[in-house]
């Protein structure tokens, strides 16, 4: 029986080509017919030998190879690769820090490594060998890609089980469309693993920030000879969104002075309704930045009906009896009708967004119709550019302390929009932004005043900034301030707070998993208040 497999003509290895010559003369003498009956190849073909072993020098041969250890092929090229992230336990404060636990916010992924480093060349690059992606290898960029899904860590829907504004498998596509776009968003991932790896990313973030605004020039240069895409906006508007997140507030505005002047030219966010990734990115932007920055939105709804899927707002139930009661109280208190009719009108789109649209996006989960999904967004931006024309409004006598509840009202509803509707990942610093703010009006107030003439708005409004602080240095704050009112207001437990603001606001994501800890934390100070006073 002849084989079918081919031996490899090539040069003996030193030290053993004897050995390996006398080997092969051996299985050649048991099937000497084999040669005589083939026709001259450039091949030489071994026989098979059955189940006899080998002798003699063939032998030794054998066992001599079979002492040699080589190295496994597998763990070779698995040393060669970065660890995946895990989540980070807490740390035993006792034993002090492990080499694997960083400082940072609790659970978060935290690689299990000292100096990470890529190897270069086509043999090591697995996510993209050919360079089809354009941004070459340094920085780290394959690493980085790897650990993408790390901005939305520990799950894209944290706050609820509504599909979320931006997913992390779309944010990722269009992310890997375009180069520029690319470069801003490892920016992104790369300070991301800062906050909760040993080793230092700024080289990396520097780069990659570098590398976006070099190509982003270059097009904006050119653009005479070729129009400004919506990829080259996509990537403006990473970039602006990064140095929000760095906190640079110069450089954001700069940044978003240049998106403003870049979607003008291509017809407004109209043009950007191809791209939905884009449209909801630069929209989310222009929203943040106008928060941050106290300014009006560079893309107000001059006609939002242009826009897909514009909601009908004019099907929204009658106002509730509490709504017509704070209505007046707003307008007799603060002496503005018009400003009072505003929020009035606003907290009826807001409850019906929780009551009647949000309660359908989440028993719908992930699994939502596209047309659905489009008018829920659409609904809330719409939402949003009104809630901050009601904050930013000018009152007219400034020292008027009574007018800070249009504010304090204002800040709450973005908070609940950005972490329930949303559904933004906590990474996004959004919420704790919205909290900072509540937390700097509800100082400015007589809060006590302030409960007695809207009890169940302010009840709400502290507990929006309570959960929207999770894991800022204000939580703590947060939770001793909505146990206080809740213990004057005689209100027990989480069930007792929520028939106490249904009627106003209330939707069950407030409870979500999320905030376990929270509500613990508030349940602990309720019950030291109840000890303190029977002991009193």
């Amino acid at each position: 029986m002849r084989s079918s497999i081919p031996r490899r003509p090539g040069r003996p290895r030193a030290g053993s080509s004897e050995a390996s010559q006398t080997f092969d003369a051996g299985i050649r003498g048991e099937h000497n017919h084999t040669s005589s009956e083939s026709s001259p190849s450039p091949f030489q073909f071994i026989g098979e030998t059955g189940l006899s072993r080998p002798k003699g020098a063939a032998l030794k041969l054998v066992r001599s190879k079979a002492r040699r250890r080589v190295p496994s092929r597998k763990q070779h090229s698995q040393s060669k690769e970065m660890p995946p992230l895990c989540p980070r336990t807490k740390t035993d404060k006792s034993r002090g820090a492990t080499k694997s636990e960083v400082s940072g916010q609790s659970g978060v992924p935290v690689p299990r490594y000292g100096s990470p480093r890529l190897d270069s060349g086509p043999g090591n690059t697995g996510i993209d060998p050919f360079n089809t992606l354009r941004i070459g290898e340094d920085g780290k960029s394959e690493y980085l890609i790897s650990q993408y899904y790390s901005l939305f860590y520990p799950t894209e829907c944290a706050y609820s089980p509504i599909r979320p504004f931006m997913g992390k498998e779309e944010a990722l596509q269009n992310s890997l469309s375009d180069p520029a776009l690319l470069h801003a968003s490892l920016a992104h991932v790369a300070k991301t693993l800062s906050s909760v790896v040993r080793f230092e990313m700024n080289p990396n973030i520097i780069y990659h920030v570098g590398k976006a605004i070099a190509m982003v020039n270059k097009r904006i240069a050119n653009s005479h000879e070729k129009p400004v895409s919506v990829d080259t906006i996509g990537a403006v508007t990473a970039i602006t969104a990064f140095e929000l997140r760095a906190g640079t507030l110069e450089s954001f505005k700069i940044h978003l002075d240049g998106v403003e002047a870049l979607v003008k030219s291509v017809g407004g966010l109209q043009a950007l309704a191809g791209v939905p990734f884009i449209l909801k990115y630069t929209t989310w932007v222009d929203i943040v930045g106008a928060i941050v920055l106290g300014s009006k939105p560079r893309f107000e709804l001059l006609n939002p009906g242009r826009l897909p899927l514009h909601p009908g707002l004019e099907f929204l139930e009658p106002c509730s009896l509490l709504g017509a009661r704070y209505k007046a109280r707003l307008s007799n208190l603060t002496g503005l009708p018009d400003l009072s009719h505003e929020m009035i009108e606003v907290y009826r789109i807001l409850q019906h967004l929780i009551s009647k649209r949000e309660r359908y996006a989440g028993s719908q989960k992930m699994e939502i119709s596209e047309m659905e999904f489009q008018s829920l967004q659409s609904y809330c931006t719409q939402l949003m550019y009104r809630l901050i024309a009601l904050i930013q409004y000018e009152i007219p006598h400034p020292l008027n302390r009574n007018a800070v509840v249009f504010g304090l009202f204002g800040n709450a509803a973005v908070a609940h929009i950005l972490m329930f509707t949303y559904n933004l990942p906590p990474r996004s610093g959004t919420h704790v932004l919205m909290s900072t703010r509540i937390r700097a009006s509800l100082e400015f107030i007589d809060i006590r005043a302030f409960q007695l003439a809207y009890p169940e708005m302010m009840l709400w409004i502290i507990m929006m900034g309570g959960l929207g602080s999770l894991g800022s240095e204000d939580q703590e704050w947060f939770i001793q301030l909505l146990a206080q009112s809740c213990h004057g207001a005689g209100i027990d437990g989480t069930a007792e707070l929520a028939l106490s603001l249904t009627e106003f606001l209330w939707s069950g994501f407030y409870l979500g998993p999320i905030f376990d800890e929270f509500w613990d934390d508030v349940a602990v100070a309720q019950a030291v208040m109840e000890a303190g006073k029977k002991i009193g």
